[in-house]
Protein backbone atom coordinates (compact mmCIF):
# COMPACT_ATOMS: atom_id res chain seq x y z
CA UNK A 1 0.00 0.00 0.00
CA UNK A 2 3.03 2.29 0.57
CA UNK A 3 2.80 4.80 -1.90
CA UNK A 4 -0.25 4.23 -3.75
CA UNK A 5 -1.87 7.74 -2.29
CA UNK A 6 -4.50 6.04 -0.58
CA UNK A 7 -7.85 8.44 0.40
CA UNK A 8 -9.49 8.06 3.36
CA UNK A 9 -12.37 6.56 2.03
CA UNK A 10 -9.96 3.62 0.74
CA UNK A 11 -8.52 3.06 3.87
CA UNK A 12 -11.82 3.35 6.27
CA UNK A 13 -12.77 -0.02 3.78
CA UNK A 14 -9.50 -1.51 3.29
CA UNK A 15 -9.28 -1.46 7.51
CA UNK A 16 -12.63 -2.67 7.71
CA UNK A 17 -12.00 -5.97 5.34
CA UNK A 18 -8.54 -6.68 7.25
CA UNK A 19 -9.90 -6.48 10.71
CA UNK A 20 -10.39 -10.13 11.19
CA UNK A 21 -7.18 -10.98 9.32
CA UNK A 22 -4.98 -12.86 11.23
CA UNK A 23 -1.73 -13.58 9.38
CA UNK A 24 -1.94 -9.67 8.61
CA UNK A 25 1.81 -8.70 9.66
CA UNK A 26 2.47 -5.78 8.24
CA UNK A 27 0.43 -2.61 6.83
CA UNK A 28 2.12 0.35 4.96
CA UNK A 29 0.04 3.69 4.08
CA UNK A 30 2.86 5.64 3.68
CA UNK A 31 2.55 8.80 1.83
CA UNK A 32 -1.42 8.52 1.43
CA UNK A 33 -3.40 11.11 2.37
CA UNK A 34 -5.34 9.47 4.93
CA UNK A 35 -5.94 12.20 7.04
CA UNK A 36 -7.85 12.25 10.41
CA UNK A 37 -10.58 10.10 9.42
CA UNK A 38 -8.36 7.34 8.09
CA UNK A 39 -6.18 7.41 11.15
CA UNK A 40 -9.45 7.23 12.82
CA UNK A 41 -10.13 3.74 10.82
CA UNK A 42 -6.45 2.52 11.13
CA UNK A 43 -7.35 3.07 15.05
CA UNK A 44 -10.29 0.67 14.97
CA UNK A 45 -8.15 -2.12 13.53
CA UNK A 46 -5.03 -2.00 15.53
CA UNK A 47 -6.98 -1.74 18.89
CA UNK A 48 -7.70 -5.28 19.41
CA UNK A 49 -5.40 -6.60 16.42
CA UNK A 50 -3.23 -9.46 17.84
CA UNK A 51 -1.16 -9.96 14.46
CA UNK A 52 -0.16 -6.76 13.20
CA UNK A 53 3.93 -6.08 14.28
CA UNK A 54 4.59 -3.09 11.82
CA UNK A 55 2.28 0.44 11.02
CA UNK A 56 3.86 2.80 8.82
CA UNK A 57 1.98 6.06 8.57
CA UNK A 58 4.46 8.36 7.35
CA UNK A 59 3.20 11.58 6.12
CA UNK A 60 0.16 10.67 5.61
CA UNK A 61 -1.93 14.06 6.39
CA UNK A 62 -2.35 12.96 9.96
CA UNK A 63 -3.18 16.30 12.30
CA UNK A 64 -3.61 16.34 16.21
CA UNK A 65 -6.95 14.48 16.32
CA UNK A 66 -6.17 11.71 14.24
CA UNK A 67 -2.31 11.01 15.99
CA UNK A 68 -5.04 10.93 19.37
CA UNK A 69 -6.82 8.18 18.05
CA UNK A 70 -4.27 6.13 17.48
CA UNK A 71 -2.36 6.77 20.85
CA UNK A 72 -5.87 5.68 22.13
CA UNK A 73 -6.18 2.90 19.56
CA UNK A 74 -2.49 1.85 21.14
CA UNK A 75 -3.58 1.76 25.21
CA UNK A 76 -5.10 -2.10 23.98
CA UNK A 77 -2.53 -3.10 21.08
CA UNK A 78 -0.01 -5.08 22.42
CA UNK A 79 1.90 -6.17 19.06
CA UNK A 80 2.85 -3.46 17.12
CA UNK A 81 6.60 -2.93 17.63
CA UNK A 82 7.60 -0.48 14.99
CA UNK A 83 5.89 2.33 13.88
CA UNK A 84 6.29 4.93 11.71
CA UNK A 85 4.25 8.28 11.80
CA UNK A 86 6.42 11.24 10.74
CA UNK A 87 6.04 14.11 8.93
CA UNK A 88 2.31 14.04 10.09
CA UNK A 89 1.29 17.08 12.15
CA UNK A 90 0.69 15.44 15.89
CA UNK A 91 0.54 16.49 19.52
CA UNK A 92 3.61 15.98 21.21
CA UNK A 93 1.87 14.13 24.09
CA UNK A 94 0.39 11.75 21.56
CA UNK A 95 4.00 11.31 20.00
CA UNK A 96 5.21 10.17 23.35
CA UNK A 97 2.32 7.96 24.11
CA UNK A 98 2.67 5.93 20.96
CA UNK A 99 6.38 6.20 21.46
CA UNK A 100 6.16 4.24 24.71
CA UNK A 101 3.34 1.96 23.78
CA UNK A 102 5.54 0.79 20.75
CA UNK A 103 8.46 0.44 23.30
CA UNK A 104 6.37 -1.49 26.20
CA UNK A 105 4.78 -3.30 23.08
CA UNK A 106 8.82 -4.53 21.95
CA UNK A 107 10.38 -5.02 25.04
CA UNK A 108 7.43 -7.30 26.83
CA UNK A 109 7.09 -9.51 23.97
CA UNK A 110 11.51 -9.59 23.96
CA UNK A 111 10.89 -10.44 27.94
CA UNK A 112 8.72 -13.23 27.24
CA UNK A 113 10.01 -14.69 24.07
CA UNK A 114 13.89 -14.89 25.62
CA UNK A 115 13.02 -16.11 29.11
CA UNK A 116 10.66 -19.46 27.33
CA UNK A 117 13.59 -21.47 28.10
CA UNK A 118 13.18 -20.92 31.62
CA UNK A 119 10.19 -23.78 31.11
CA UNK A 120 8.26 -23.72 34.72
CA UNK A 121 9.16 -20.80 36.20
CA UNK A 122 9.77 -18.34 33.20
CA UNK A 123 6.18 -16.68 34.06
CA UNK A 124 8.08 -15.30 37.72
CA UNK A 125 11.46 -14.45 36.44
CA UNK A 126 9.16 -12.10 33.72
CA UNK A 127 6.68 -11.20 36.75
CA UNK A 128 9.62 -9.74 38.56
CA UNK A 129 11.44 -8.44 35.87
CA UNK A 130 7.65 -6.22 34.85
CA UNK A 131 7.66 -5.21 38.41
CA UNK A 132 10.85 -3.44 38.80
CA UNK A 133 9.83 -2.05 35.13
CA UNK A 134 6.34 -0.71 35.83
CA UNK A 135 7.32 1.10 39.55
CA UNK A 136 9.58 3.23 37.16
CA UNK A 137 6.84 4.40 35.16
CA UNK A 138 3.20 5.12 35.68
CA UNK A 139 2.73 4.70 32.16
CA UNK A 140 4.35 0.71 31.96
CA UNK A 141 2.23 0.24 35.12
CA UNK A 142 -1.13 0.92 33.17
CA UNK A 143 -0.45 -0.54 30.36
CA UNK A 144 1.15 -4.02 31.67
CA UNK A 145 -2.32 -4.07 33.72
CA UNK A 146 -4.34 -3.59 30.58
CA UNK A 147 -2.64 -6.72 29.04
CA UNK A 148 -2.66 -8.86 31.80
CA UNK A 149 -5.94 -8.47 31.95
CA UNK A 150 -7.17 -10.29 29.36
CA UNK A 151 -3.83 -12.71 29.00
CA UNK A 152 -3.17 -13.71 25.54
CA UNK A 153 -1.60 -17.09 25.93
CA UNK A 154 -0.55 -19.41 28.84
CA UNK A 155 2.34 -17.32 29.88
CA UNK A 156 0.40 -14.35 30.22
CA UNK A 157 -1.92 -16.10 32.39
CA UNK A 158 0.86 -17.46 34.58
CA UNK A 159 2.39 -13.82 34.67
CA UNK A 160 -0.87 -12.40 35.77
CA UNK A 161 -1.33 -15.36 38.28
CA UNK A 162 1.99 -13.61 39.87
CA UNK A 163 1.43 -10.21 39.18
CA UNK A 164 -2.22 -9.59 40.54
CA UNK A 165 -3.18 -10.35 44.38
CA UNK A 166 -6.64 -12.37 45.29
CA UNK A 167 -8.54 -9.09 44.68
CA UNK A 168 -7.05 -8.71 41.32
CA UNK A 169 -5.45 -5.64 42.21
CA UNK A 170 -1.90 -5.17 40.81
CA UNK A 171 0.53 -6.23 43.04
CA UNK A 172 4.46 -4.36 42.37
CA UNK A 173 6.19 -5.13 45.53
CA UNK A 174 9.23 -8.32 44.72
CA UNK A 175 8.09 -10.94 45.78
CA UNK A 176 10.63 -12.63 47.87
CA UNK A 177 12.75 -15.90 47.15
CA UNK A 178 14.76 -17.59 49.67
CA UNK A 179 16.93 -20.04 48.72
CA UNK A 180 19.89 -22.40 50.40
CA UNK A 181 23.15 -23.25 48.00
CA UNK A 182 24.82 -26.08 49.27
CA UNK A 183 28.36 -25.52 48.42
CA UNK A 184 29.70 -28.12 46.10
CA UNK A 185 27.00 -30.15 44.71
CA UNK A 186 25.83 -27.38 42.55
CA UNK A 187 22.13 -27.31 44.34
CA UNK A 188 20.37 -24.72 45.15
CA UNK A 189 16.96 -25.70 46.93
CA UNK A 190 13.77 -23.20 47.52
CA UNK A 191 13.51 -23.16 51.56
CA UNK A 192 10.74 -25.91 52.48
CA UNK A 193 11.51 -27.41 49.61
CA UNK A 194 12.76 -31.37 50.16
CA UNK A 195 14.85 -33.43 48.06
Amino acid sequence: MADCKLSSDNAIELCQNLKNNEQLKYLYFRNSPLGDEGAAAVAELIKAHATLIELELFNCAITEKGGHYIGGALKTNFCIEKLSIGENILNKRDVEHIQQSVIFNTQYNQMKESNKKFEGFAHNLIAESLKRWACTSSFVADKLEERLKCPLDDLDEKIAEVMFDSSGKMELKATPTRYDYCSGDGEIQFRGEQH
